[in-house]
């Protein structure tokens, strides 16, 4: 049921736009790491990862965490972070040549602010150790520098 919401939200045509809360680089060693902002009061709910494929059967990772204390600043790819669950499994590695697609739901304090961003395994084994991918509307992404990405205190916008 879980996949079916999420894909069914990746589907919806009218979706606000989404913010740079979310990049997608390294983890320190050969895995895959969702990154969250740092912006003021934002905290990750879940994240989920897409096989975006011609295929019918859906290929999909995610996790939730909803109020799990204390709130994450990463997930590891295929690992669930202490205290979250793990929602969807049946995408288990990242293949050369798939498009991905990862996205978070989040919140500033009551109100929902969620991010995406699309990728490929050649586009995250391309990152310097100090990068990371970020979305820079719709499917194009952009290069960022992760500590600038990681900056503290900066404000959200909503859309």
């Amino acid at each position: 049921m879980a996949g079916a919401v999420l894909v069914t939200s990746l589907l919806a045509g009218c979706s606000p736009p989404e913010q740079q809360v979310l990049a997608v680089g390294r983890d320190g060693g050969s895995g895959v790491a969702l990154l969250f902002s740092r912006c003021t009061g934002y905290r990750v709910d879940s994240v989920s990862v897409f096989a975006d494929t011609e295929d019918s059967r859906v290929q999909s990772w995610g996790v939730s965490g909803y109020r799990v204390e204390p709130p994450v600043a990463s997930v590891r790819l295929f690992r669930a972070p202490q205290g979250w669950r793990t929602d969807e499994a049946s995408l288990t590695v990242l293949a050369g040549g798939v498009p991905y697609r990862a996205r978070s739901t989040g919140r500033v304090g009551d109100r929902g602010l969620d991010g995406g961003v699309s990728f490929t395994l050649e586009d995250v084994e391309g990152l310097g150790r100090d990068d990371v991918l970020v979305a820079d509307g719709g499917e194009k992404n952009k290069v960022m520098d992760r500590d600038e990405f990681l900056a503290e205190a900066r404000a959200c916008s909503f859309g």
